[in-house]
């Protein structure tokens, strides 16, 4: 093909870019991938850990050669639970490397259907036209801001996605909002880094992943229970870890298990490192404003909480006009369910081959698409597809009937 042309575009270089683009030039499929590499996960604050098992935290290529264990191996470590940030960012480097992915830096300023295909247009201008587009951006532009923090100053509230250092907030006032993972972990970093850290939640408790733990411990009985993948409780685990078999539950189903799966909850490793951090459970924020440079809350009980700032773990919601790279009429072609994405059997929106990774195809896959292990199940998808279509335009054409 032309230098400007490829069969398929990949945008966004974090774990589900990454994996598909290792599958894609193992298949010998023409491709692009697009962003700079683990963009977001590089932007995440030090001191972090990866919540999923080490047999849940492998970018994905043909084979096992290029499994984090494989990296482990190779670098003389022993494999330990949980995965540190650095040594998975080191672990994908080393996966880019091996794996010989040309990754393009640049960003992507707009994606418009053009002739039956895509083209796309880069930040400097640089146009690529793509028989085949698939949007692997992330979740950092889906960030959910609360509708009684919007109107705070950034230097006052911000979500937990805009960190990469927490030791700002040393000697000050900290006030996290929310009981997931991500919000206990960043309360912990930041009270260990010097701020005098306070965490406000709805729910009544923290819902500490105790029992997971104490399941995995017991190695046959976690085998059975739990999948490799190891997203979702006892049982449930082995359902969300078949993304192709939990697509085609009733809607209803699939809402319910993905609710089970993704609800507020902590890992247990977190339990010591959060023993002096004091837990404000069944605070609802009611509004929340600027007084004498510091943050006042109200709160549903009538409670008021003063802070220097806030820190919104608050999640994502899933919403592609956020990307802000796909153009209106293509935006408007893609159906949707829920908010969400509806996604064919390889990851296919209703736009044809425009294809949809990461957590926006949680909604037709499951939860396991919110995590580093659903990039396997969905670059063999996507590889597939483009296989097919592949054979599809090679294919002779039938030949002219002579009566005719």
């Amino acid at each position: 093909m032309a230098q400007n042309s490829t069969d398929t575009l990949v945008i966004g270089a974090g774990p589900y870019g990454l994996s598909l683009a290792a599958h894609l030039r193992a298949a010998g499929i023409d491709h692009k991938i697009i962003g700079p590499p683990m963009d977001a996960w590089n932007k995440m604050p030090r001191g972090m850990y990866l919540r999923s098992a080490v047999s849940a935290s492998s970018l994905s290529a043909p084979g096992r050669k290029l499994k984090i264990e494989a990296y482990h191996r190779e670098q003389g470590m022993t494999p330990i639970y949980p995965v540190a940030l650095e040594t998975f960012l080191a672990y994908s480097r080393w996966f880019v490397e091996r794996s010989e992915i040309e990754v393009d830096r640049r960003l992507v300023s707009s994606l418009a259907a053009d002739n039956g295909g895509f083209r796309a247009v880069l930040e400097d201008g640089e146009e690529i036209a793509a028989a085949r587009a698939v949007i692997a951006a992330g979740t950092k532009p889906l960030k959910w801001v609360p509708p009684e923090f919007r109107e705070l100053p950034s230097a006052l509230a911000s979500h937990a996605g805009d960190h990469s250092d927490l030791s700002v907030f040393e000697g000050k006032r900290l006030v996290v909002v929310g009981a997931g993972q991500s919000a206990i972990e960043f309360a912990a970093i930041a009270h260990e880094q010097g701020a005098d850290v306070r965490v406000l939640f709805r729910a009544p408790s923290v819902h500490w992943l105790t029992r997971s733990a104490r399941l995995h411990s017991a190695w046959l009985l976690g085998k059975l229970l739990y999948s490799p993948n190891d997203v979702g409780p006892a049982g449930l685990s082995r359902v969300v870890s078949l993304p192709g078999a939990f697509r085609r539950l009733p809607m209803g189903l699939r809402h319910r298990a993905t609710a089970r799966c993704v609800r507020p909850a902590a890992s247990a490793w977190l339990v010591d490192r959060m023993r002096e951090v004091p837990l404000d459970p069944g605070r609802v924020a009611r509004t929340a404003t600027e007084h004498s440079g510091q943050v006042r809350i109200e709160c549903s009980d009538g409670g008021v909480v003063e802070a220097d700032h806030v820190l919104l773990a608050t999640g994502y919601q899933v919403d592609l006009s956020r990307y802000g790279f796909i153009a209106p009429d293509l935006l408007a072609a893609i159906g949707s369910v829920g908010g969400f994405p509806a996604l064919g059997p390889g990851f296919e929106t209703s736009a044809g081959n425009l294809h949809v990774l990461g957590w926006p195809a949680s909604g037709t896959f499951g939860p396991a698409m919110r995590f580093v292990c659903g990039a396997d199940f969905a670059a063999r998808a996507i590889t597939r597809a483009a296989q097919a279509s592949r054979r599809s335009a090679a294919a002779p054409a039938p030949a002219a009937d002579a009566a005719g």
